[in-house]
């Protein structure tokens, strides 16, 4: 029993390598950035002024959204094939905005600020999943 035809599966096989040392840059990055969230929420729920909170809701976004592209990035670059692969820089830079979004929409969840709110925030996971 095939559950593939095999017109389907190709002849040769595009031969892959990482480059360990940017998959190494890729973790390190994502530890930092995670680090910096960490951060971020502890000063986020310290602080008693509502402008305070919106700056470093603000930092946090960008800098772990930064993180995250710049994790899956370097994680793309460090994939080596025997082709030639290239990247627009415009779209490539463009590309940061929906994460700097979707963490900053993520950080404001468990403090429950207006349209940020929990119930929101599953309401956003359902449209975005089914």
């Amino acid at each position: 029993m095939n559950f593939i035809d095999s017109f389907f599966i190709p002849i040769t096989v595009i031969d892959k390598v990482y480059n360990p040392y940017l998959v190494v840059l890729s973790v390190v990055i994502a530890i930092v950035s995670s680090f910096s969230a960490f951060g971020t929420s502890e000063r986020i729920s310290s602080s008693s002024h509502w402008l305070t909170k919106k700056l470093w809701v603000l930092f946090g976004a960008i800098s772990l959204g930064i993180g995250i592209w710049a994790m899956h990035f370097i994680g793309s670059l460090a994939l080596q094939l025997p082709i030639p692969v290239s990247y627009n820089l415009n779209i490539t830079i463009l590309s940061v905005i929906p994460a700097i979004i979707g963490i900053r929409y993520w950080i404001n969840a468990p403090y429950g600020h207006g349209c940020y709110g929990a119930k929101s925030q599953i309401g956003l996971f359902k449209t975005l999943t089914f």
